[in-house]
């Protein structure tokens, strides 16, 4: 029987370990439309938009954005990598330095 109670608790707290998770990952979802939200608002009214969150490195170039650079939607893709792969050669180093400051250059520029 303890074997049994053992178990059931153990269940338990996996139960509220998943409802946490669940509700962290409804409020990222949540954040993530609403993102999307303002990117497709502003993208629709030929605004070039971009969001970078520098903690995990994701980002968002809206087709606007892509197209002020001369190109299609589908040539760039939403990393980091691309924009840095965008950096003109001569401001590579004034673009590490801006980005030490502020404490985001976890990449190799």
């Amino acid at each position: 029987m303890d074997r049994v109670n053992t178990n059931i608790k153990e269940l338990e707290e996996i139960i509220v370990l998943l409802k946490n998770q669940l509700a962290v990952d409804k409020k990222t979802v949540e954040t993530l439309e609403a993102n999307q939200y303002w990117l497709t608002f502003l993208d629709s009214r030929g605004n070039g938009v971009w969001d970078w969150n520098a903690i995990t490195d994701e980002v968002i170039y809206s087709k606007g954005w892509k197209s002020m650079l001369g190109y299609e939607d589908v040539e760039i893709k939403n990393s980091f990598n691309e924009w840095e792969q965008l950096i003109h050669p001569e401001d590579k180093v004034s673009v590490t330095l801006s980005l030490k400051r502020y404490g985001r250059i976890k990449f190799g520029l």
